[in-house]
């Protein structure tokens, strides 16, 4: 059974077929929703057709920024882990 999800942007409804969990798909599609619409209350309360390509570029490259943050967080992170993880293991081989 394909599962959909709908979200609305700038007034019109798209409907899409969801790949993912059906849950984690609208929870993205919310997400995306909530992020426009912060962008969006930056140009007021209307928004010209020109000014939506200018939001949808402005939320995407936010979204990617995060990823790119996160991303490297979680590079360091395991990096980190596995300098500390190394120097445990040198000190239980001094134990034994």
């Amino acid at each position: 059974m394909d599962r959909y999800i709908t979200i609305e942007l700038f007034g019109q409804i798209y409907r899409f077929k969801a790949d993912a969990e059906t849950d984690e798909a609208q929870e993205a599609a919310n997400y995306l929703t909530e992020e426009i619409a912060k962008v969006q209350g930056q140009f007021g309360e209307t928004v010209s057709r020109n000014d939506r390509m200018t939001v949808l570029l402005s939320v995407a490259l936010n979204i990617a920024h995060d990823n790119l943050k996160l991303s490297r967080y979680q590079n360091e992170f395991h990096q980190q882990l596995s300098d500390h993880s190394t120097k445990i293991l040198e000190l239980l081989d001094t134990l034994s």
